[in-house]
């Protein structure tokens, strides 16, 4: 099986770049860039975790949906928190906007008829996982690319946590470093290994549906 690690920057100059996105997925099933987000935006999404964690409104992540839908923490340990289309959290608001910009983009340049997105703030706690999955439902497809968003400040290999996507006889492994976004195909298989230190992200899936129909 061939391996490949990303984990040090790979020079791209701060800020977003959408055309690098398009490039990568020109070529391959999945993309990453980094310094997607700022390092003030990463600290404050971050402070906004801990301060639901601390109101108690995180909240057990389940697997499936609808019919489904089970809590199973022997697939997955993280905690989530919902965003809807207009956050009353003014950074949670730019990164919704720069998130649908970036599906807006991907939607012209590749035209695979993006109409939406769902998204959710993560938290891993040390001690979680997420087992090998993918992200299109059984019964419902509608998930057409996974975005996940790092907000981990100084996080080391040893901090465990990476991301490892599968596709035929090779793995991707990437390091869950402040800031990095990772965008690949919703069909493919990934895993989220045992993390050892509190770690953050923004996990979103653009649809080929509008957001709130993904049951039709």
């Amino acid at each position: 099986m061939n391996t490949h690690t990303i984990a040090a920057p790979i020079g791209l100059e701060s800020g977003c770049c959408f055309e690098s996105f398009v490039q990568q997925l020109s070529h391959q099933n999945w993309a990453i860039v980094d310094h997607f987000l700022t390092p003030e935006q990463c600290q404050s999404l971050r402070e906004r975790i801990d301060h639901l964690q601390k109101k108690g409104a995180l909240h057990p992540a389940g697997i499936g949906k609808l019919q489904d839908f089970e809590l199973n923490r022997e697939v997955r340990r993280d905690q989530i928190f919902w965003l809807d289309q207009q956050p009353d959290h003014p950074v949670s608001q730019e990164v919704v906007q720069l998130i649908d910009e970036l599906r807006l983009y991907v939607n012209r340049t590749c035209f695979l008829g993006l109409k939406g997105f769902e998204s959710h703030l993560t938290s891993y706690p040390p001690g979680s996982f997420y087992k090998r999955h993918r992200d299109r439902f059984r019964h419902l497809s509608h998930r057409v690319l996974s975005l996940v968003i790092y907000l981990n400040e100084n996080w080391k290999t040893s901090d465990g946590g990476q991301l490892l996507i599968y596709e035929n006889d090779e793995t991707l492994t990437v390091e869950p470093i402040n800031g990095r976004a990772v965008l690949f195909a919703s069909e493919l298989e990934h895993e989220v290994l045992l993390s050892h230190a509190n770690r953050y992200s923004v996990t979103c899936w653009m649809l080929d549906t509008l957001p709130g129909t993904t049951f039709l």
